[in-house]
């Protein structure tokens, strides 16, 4: 049982006093030195207040011109020797893939990477693309039947028309006539009354003649 860390501590000894000036003499002989090395410094230093020879100074005209800058920005570089490429669409058909850039080539967004090409899917696109004709030959020969009925009725209805005014005309054409009899049906009728009267009158006349030879006969 540990009743304490007795047995983990380690004593460190006291540096006797010999060593202790020992370090401090070393410390005063160090900056001794430093003071003999910064010394022809420190000289040129005081001496700067000094005029110095034209000889030794570089002279330049001073010009407004552009100020570069480095700037740092945030970016993030995806390179890869083997990239994953996928079709937007899914499914198996025999393709070829032609790939259009290298490992290592500078790309932009929407740039193309590979061509597929599949031989089923062009075959397909073909049959499709020749069913879309049919249909657009069928449209065309619907929108000319359509035009043909079309011209077909409105000739019939031209037709109707030109008959009803043919019949219209036929119509007027018998009243007419119907009106020209009933005018000539009274004048015949007033004429053959006159001579059944004339024809009457004769009659008569005669009767009176054979009357009055009779008469006188008698």
């Amino acid at each position: 049982m540990t009743l304490n860390t007795s047995s983990q501590d380690r004593v460190i000894a006291a540096r006797p006093l010999r060593q202790r000036r020992f370090v401090w003499a070393a410390v005063a002989l160090a900056i001794v030195g430093l003071s003999a090395l910064a010394w022809p410094g420190l000289q040129g230093f005081a001496a700067a207040g000094n005029s110095v020879s034209a000889e030794r100074l570089s002279l330049a005209v001073v010009e407004v011109g552009p100020l570069l800058r480095d700037i740092a920005a945030d970016g993030k570089v995806v390179a890869a020797n083997s990239p994953t490429l996928y079709a937007p669409a899914g499914g198996a058909a025999a393709m070829q893939v032609q790939v259009q850039v290298h490992a290592g080539d500078t790309v932009k967004r929407g740039q193309v990477l590979a061509v597929i090409d599949s031989s089923e899917l062009a075959a397909l696109l073909a049959q499709e693309r020749s069913n879309a004709d049919a249909m657009r030959a069928d449209v065309l020969r619907a929108q000319v039947e359509a035009r043909r009925q079309t011209a077909l009725l409105q000739r019939d209805w031209e037709n109707a028309g030109i008959d009803l005014k043919t019949a219209q005309t036929d119509l007027e054409k018998a009243r007419l006539t119907l009106a020209h009899a009933a005018a000539g049906r009274g004048l015949k009728e007033d004429s053959l009354k006159f001579d059944v009267q004339a024809k009457q009158a004769a009659s008569e006349r005669q009767q009176l003649l054979v009357k009055d030879l009779l008469r006188q006969v008698a």
